[in-house]
């Protein structure tokens, strides 16, 4: 049962206690940048009202000064921030004043009391329960529909017009987006039945919808999508019953998606359609299909309706600036979880291109697995763009999915479980069985991405600020990419560095920073040989809130367990030096002969702005091989971590022979070298430990 619920203040007649009303509110401005909050006054009456005295208060506090006087049909607005407003919105938005507090990103109540300290009007918000999702993140302001509907429940809001998923829209100042001429009709629940149809098997539709005026008409329009458009709207007239309207749709005749719009109208001729238009998810959404066999890895199947956001430019240092992101996507992910008969939709989820890969972007309110954000990767399927061009997007998509190789994916998964095993931060990560647009893409690997939405499930602050970490760009700024935050700039990990760089004290580091985080990590990374991961290819999250200290996220560990650029196929690469990632450390002269002997070795990279202080300040490094030492008698064992690899190897054995059949290639040698790189993590697994063991003991 899909519910919007209707409050009581809705059957009642608009109890407002004056003309003036919260108009609206700015809660949740895209990005989380809380300086572009705003609450807005209206008075729609005929007269001015003098406001001086007033005030706001519980979710936010402000008083009006003196002889403020707010015009007839005019408009105030309070901001949280006077300046960044102005910045934003332009000068002419002259704001009365700055309330203390904040906005609730999840609701709450905030009062407009008059100089005695009554109730003028008040807003009950939620960012849940039928209230609009648009102002919760995704640009949108909430604004109320009317001065008589009520501010206490859904109803009486809706959301502004969606910009850009980091453009801020609303209307300060200015009449709502969302206005209309009177109260609306309001849905108050629908429920379909069943909840997921066979193909060809038709669904059951009830509705209950409620308005003062009295209901005309409740049609359903639905619309049939298929990969790259959707079908001509077609309409479903519910008929009236005691208390609900209800009607049947007919069953679609194969696996596809359904998406559907409720239109009411009223009696006095007061249409609404549910959801908004200007909602993330514009469609209530309905998938039918059959249940896949019985696996040993879930399914995943995208339906693209409409065109795969192109990437952007890869390797490119970006900014913010300028950037474009749609506040909602067009496609549709259904996930099948093994041992269960339904699957779970989640539709309208954005795709954006990826080298060798896509993302998927999921609604916060809708996550995929307690996720935001996903990644599908093909290993170095970005190397494969020859004869791509000219084609679209969705298709280079597919083909680099299939040239994909499989066993760097496998040290990826592999390391984000010792990372984790560790006490290390890393992404989740899995293997799953892709389906695009009914094409069958066979294996696929998946790893989460590490955003806002993985700081917070982790206990994080949300609010810190989180940098990537590259190997490019001209400039300090340029090689940590702001992820959160960017409006506020670099001057936190600019300010670290530069301390970093003089006399480094253990209390200096103690308080700066998460001893166990840097040095669990950098265990994990000897562990491994992750020889990329010292000066790059992780993230750095600054709680800048709470306890003001640095941590280390791992990220991007393709090249790891004995591999590394044109070396070491075999992964027989098992004397990675201890020294390396630490100011002083130098690169080894290539081995080889000719033209490949001499210079410096591929994988060595430069110590890191963190690690290299870090690792040669005398207690850091003493820190860091003790929990080597921890790591590597109590997680990387072979009694503790091969039986992780042998239950990796069973379930993903039964789909590497169709894996190879997809890719028109032998299964019977696909599953020889399957076999042969499983047992290279182990052999892997033996040797590094034991050379580790052998410097540990110098």
């Amino acid at each position: 049962m899909m519910r919007r619920t209707a409050l009581m203040a809705f059957l009642l007649p608009w109890a407002g206690w004056g003309d003036v009303v919260i108009n609206e509110l700015m809660y949740h401005p895209p990005g989380d940048s809380d300086d572009l909050q705003y609450l807005e006054i209206r008075n729609p009456s005929t007269d001015p009202v003098d406001l001086g005295g007033w005030s706001l208060a519980e979710g936010v506090r402000f008083e009006f000064p003196a002889a403020t006087t707010i015009d007839p049909g005019g408009f105030l607005v309070v901001a949280g921030n006077r300046e960044a407003l102005q910045r934003y919105y332009g000068p002419e938005l002259e704001p009365v004043g700055e309330f203390s507090g904040r906005l609730s990103h999840r609701g709450e109540r905030v009062r407009l009391l008059d100089t005695s300290g009554a109730v003028a009007d008040e807003v009950d918000y939620r960012d849940r329960d039928g209230w609009p999702r648009g102002p919760d993140g995704y640009s949108a302001s909430l604004e109320r529909i009317h001065p008589d509907a009520p501010g206490t429940g859904p109803s009486g809001w809706a959301g502004s017009r969606l910009m850009d998923h980091r453009e801020a829209g609303g209307t300060p100042g200015r009449p709502n987006d969302a206005r209309a001429d009177g109260p609306l009709p309001w849905l108050v629940e629908w429920s379909a039945s069943p909840r997921w149809p066979r193909p060809g098997q038709p669904v059951a539709i009830r509705a209950r919808v409620e308005h003062a005026a009295g209901i005309r008409s409740v049609e359903v329009h639905y619309r049939r999508a298929a990969p790259g458009r959707e079908l001509e709207t077609e309409v479903l007239r519910l008929e009236e019953h005691a208390e609900e309207h209800a009607g049947q749709l007919p069953g679609a005749a194969s696996d596809g998606l359904l998406r559907l719009v409720f239109r009411v109208e009223g009696r006095d001729g007061a249409v609404r359609r549910f959801p908004s238009e200007e909602e993330p998810r514009p469609a209530f959404s309905l998938y039918a299909g059959e249940v896949p066999e019985v696996s040993t890895l879930s399914q995943g199947r995208l339906i693209v309706v409409g065109e795969v956001e192109p990437a952007p430019e890869h390797y490119r240092v970006q900014t913010g600036e300028g950037r474009r992101e749609p506040s909602r996507g067009h496609a549709a992910w259904i996930h099948h979880p093994v041992g269960e008969k339904e699957p779970r939709l989640f539709d309208f989820v954005r795709v954006t291109r990826r080298s060798g890969g896509f993302k998927l972007r999921f609604h916060a309110d809708r996550q995929w697995r307690e996720m935001t954000g996903v990644n599908i990767i093909a290993d170095y399927g970005g190397f494969a763009r020859e004869g791509f061009s000219g084609l679209p997007e969705n298709r280079i998509m597919m083909e680099e999915l299939m040239r994909g190789r499989l066993g760097m994916s496998l040290a990826e998964h592999l390391s984000c479980e010792l990372y984790r095993r560790s006490g290390a931060g890393a992404p989740r990560s899995d293997f799953l069985r892709l389906d695009i647009d009914g094409e069958d893409m066979g294996l696929q690997f998946m790893v989460e991405q590490i955003n806002r939405n993985f700081l917070r499930n982790r206990g994080k602050d949300p609010d810190g600020n989180l940098y990537k970490l590259l190997w490019f760009g001209r400039s300090l700024t340029d090689r940590h990419e702001k992820k959160t935050n960017r409006h506020l700039g670099h001057e936190d990990v600019v300010e670290t560095i530069r301390d970093l760089q003089g006399a480094l004290t253990w209390d200096y580091i103690r308080e700066n920073f998460d001893v166990e985080s840097f040095a669990s990590y950098y265990a994990v990374c000897q562990c491994n040989s992750n020889w990329d991961g010292f000066f790059n290819n992780h993230y750095l999250f600054h709680d800048t809130e709470g306890n003001g200290k640095w941590e280390i996220l791992a990220w991007d560990n393709d090249k790891t367990w004995g591999s590394y650029d044109s070396g070491s196929p075999d992964r027989s690469w098992y004397d990675f030096p201890l020294t390396s990632g630490m100011n002083g450390d130098r690169p080894p002269v290539r081995r080889g002969f000719g033209f490949f002997s001499g210079g410096r070795t591929p994988w060595w990279r430069p110590p890191g702005f963190f690690s290299g202080p870090l690792l040669a300040q005398p207690d850091f490094r003493g820190e860091f091989l003790t929990r080597l030492e921890t790591i590597c008698n109590e997680v990387f064992t072979e009694e503790a971590f091969l039986p992780v690899i042998d239950a990796l190897e069973e379930r993903l054995r039964p789909h590497i022979p169709r894996r190879a059949a997809l890719r028109r290639e032998s299964p019977d040698a696909a599953l020889a070298r399957f076999e042969e790189e499983m047992e290279a993590f182990r052999r892997y697994l033996k040797n590094r430990r034991a050379f580790l063991l052998r410097e540990l003991a110098r």
